[in-house]
């Protein structure tokens, strides 16, 4: 049986095949329909019929792959592990302080040392939100660990304190300009920034 294209029977025979096929595709759906009618101009009717159907479309939908953002060197390179590192506090935590008779709760923090390279992590306790408390966990990690090459850290007051301190430290007179060349970089993210 021959089927004229810009017929509205035709549309309809089309949109009801579409229906009980399950929503398939252009190609089927004419393959199907050549088995009963032979309708002139049947590819371009299938694909509109097919184009027009919305849960067709909604089944079909593909996954978009987001565009990879461009990352600091420090991250892609291989270097050894903590050379470049990024570091924050979690907390407060409770521990027990067993100086003196008896003991009590006080609040402690986590001085989490992250490596940017491997992700490789070390935990340092601190026991107060101080330079002092924060430079004491800086050398029990470079005696650990080895001097990194540069630490990132947040804006903390804690931090930029260590930082102001152990720059003004290097760049003293009493030491050596070699030693003062040897000094860790320290770079501060803005607030709200993912690195």
């Amino acid at each position: 049986m021959l089927l004229c294209r810009k017929h509205h029977i035709n549309k309809l025979i089309f949109r009801t095949e579409h229906m009980k096929l399950l929503h398939a595709n252009p190609l089927f759906l004419l393959a199907n329909i050549r088995q009963t009618y032979w309708p002139f101009g049947g590819r371009p009717l299938a694909r509109y019929i097919v184009n027009k159907c919305v849960t067709f479309f909604r089944h079909k939908a593909k996954n978009v792959q987001p565009i990879m953002g461009q990352l600091p060197a420090q991250i892609t390179s291989l270097e050894y592990p903590f050379y470049n590192c990024y570091v924050d506090y979690a907390g407060p935590v409770q521990i027990l302080n067993r100086k003196g008779r008896g003991c009590r709760l006080i609040k402690a923090y986590l001085c989490i040392i992250v490596c940017s390279a491997v992700k490789a992590v070390h935990l340092e306790l601190v026991t107060e939100l101080s330079e002092e408390a924060y430079l004491a966990a800086l050398r029990r990690f470079i005696a650990r660990r080895s001097k990194p090459h540069s630490i990132t850290s947040d804006n903390g007051c804690n931090f930029v304190g260590a930082s102001n301190e152990l720059t003004s430290f290097l760049s003293s007179s009493n030491l050596h300009s070699e030693l003062a060349d040897e000094g860790i970089k320290f770079s501060f993210t803005p607030p709200y920034s993912p690195l």
